[in-house]
C-alpha cells in the first residue's frame, strides 16, 4: 500500500500542482527560449508543432460563469521498474503532418519556468533600487 504522505509523494503532488500552471504560451515561450525547431526530425516537415491543452473547471467556477483553466496537458512514463519521480513527467508536440512525436522534461520547463520567474524579480527589484527618488512640490509662499 502507498503510503499518500510519505515526502516523496507529496514532493510528487505538489509537482503535478505545478504542472498544472503551464500554459500554452508560457510553454511556448520556453520552447522558443530554448531555441525549438518547428521542422519535424521525422519527416522534414516545417509547419506547426501541436500541443495538447487541458480544461477543468469546479462546480462553483460554473456556478460563478468564470471560464476552465487550461494547461498544457503532460504526461507520465512508466519506467520498468516503478518509481515515483518528477523525472518521468513529460510534455509532447506532436507534427501536423505526420503525427510524430517529441518529449520534453517537465522537470525541464518548470526549472526554466522558476528561472524565469528569479529574472523577473531581478529586473524588478533593480527596477526598484534605481528608481530616483520623488520629487515634492513645495507650496508656493505668498
Amino acid at each position: 500500500m502507498m503510503d499518500n504522505s510519505s515526502p516523496d509523494n507529496v514532493q510528487i503532488r505538489e509537482f503535478v500542482e505545478r504542472l498544472k500552471t503551464v500554459t500554452g504560451p508560457r510553454f511556448f515561450h520556453y520552447l522558443n527560449d530554448k531555441q525549438v525547431k518547428t521542422t519535424c526530425l521525422m519527416c522534414g516537415h516545417n509547419g506547426r508543432q501541436v500541443i495538447d491543452e487541458t480544461n477543468y473547471t469546479t462546480v462553483q467556477d460554473r456556478l460563478n460563469n468564470k471560464p476552465p483553466h487550461t494547461f498544457v496537458t503532460f504526461y507520465y512514463h512508466t519506467p520498468g521498474i516503478p518509481a515515483n519521480s518528477i523525472n518521468h513527467y513529460y510534455y509532447r508536440l506532436i507534427c501536423d503532418n505526420c503525427g510524430f512525436v517529441t518529449q520534453h522534461s517537465a522537470r525541464y520547463v518548470i526549472n526554466w519556468l522558476d528561472e524565469e520567474a528569479l529574472r523577473e524579480q531581478h529586473l524588478t527589484d533593480a527596477e526598484w533600487v534605481n528608481m530616483p527618488e520623488p520629487v515634492i512640490a513645495e507650496p508656493d509662499e505668498k
